[in-house]
């Protein structure tokens, strides 16, 4: 089937949606389907890089090794979507709903968007923006988000084991519950950062700013607090 026609297709079904239909490997790049219904799609290894994906619908979607580089998503519905492996380098994610998303082993790191225009809106971004983005019960085991933007995101129980988390902005995040054993935060921004029993045990904090952390109810089991800086100290029941 032809691109275009795809296009057509999708736009044509903004309202009936294309549940469990499948554009598997199908080629978008710089397509736009802002607001488009695709609930239940299987775009398994898709190419959607610089598509318009704004307001879209993609819940429960299959976005499995997905191309999402430099990609708007902003106010996408990504609840309960499979979008393990998929590259959001330089995606802007931005007040998008994800939870009980898989990101497991995705990238959403820093990268290069190939021209002018997406090379300023990166800078700006910062990496991958995720800014207010619901991410409570998200699997983001071993995913890459060095250098995202996660600035009062929703990590609420969510999976961040292992994660590649440097140079991350997670300032006022809420990672109540998360599981953060084995995680990367060297230079990590957790300002303002809520962790009420999380399990942050062997994680890295080497020169992160954790101005106005409390981690007393926190499992921080092998972690060396004292690489970290701006760190408030743990209380102990001994010293109430």
């Amino acid at each position: 089937m032809a691109n275009e026609k795809i296009i057509k297709e999708i736009a044509s079904g903004k309202k009936k949606g294309f549940k469990d239909v499948d554009f598997s490997g199908v080629d978008l790049r710089c397509a736009d389907l802002s607001g488009v219904n695709l609930s239940g799609v299987n775009l398994r290894d898709a190419d959607l890089r610089d598509a318009d994906l704004s307001y879209a619908k993609l819940s429960s979607a299959d976005l499995r090794d997905a191309d999402l580089r430099c990609a708007d998503l902003i106010y996408m519905n990504l609840r309960n979507a499979n979008l393990s492996g998929a590259n959001l380098s330089s995606a802007d994610l931005s007040y998008s709903g994800l939870s009980g998303t898989d990101l497991s082993g995705a990238k959403l790191s820093c990268d290069s968007c190939g021209d002018e225009k997406h090379a300023f809106d990166a800078t700006l971004l910062k990496c991958a923006n995720l800014t207010r983005a619901d991410l409570s019960d998200a699997n983001l085991s071993d995913a890459n988000l060095n250098g995202a933007k996660l600035i009062n995101v929703d990590l609420r129980d969510a999976d961040l084991s292992s994660a590649d988390l440097k140079r991350t902005n997670l300032a006022d995040a809420n990672l109540s519950g998360a599981n953060l054993s084995g995680a990367n935060l060297r230079d990590a921004n957790l300002s303002g950062a809520v962790f009420d029993g999380a399990n942050l045990r062997d994680a890295d904090v080497t020169d992160a700013c954790m101005t106005g952390v409390d981690l007393s109810s926190a499992d921080v089991s092998g972690v060396d607090l004292s690489s970290a800086f701006d760190f408030v100290r743990m209380y102990e029941s001994d010293d109430l």
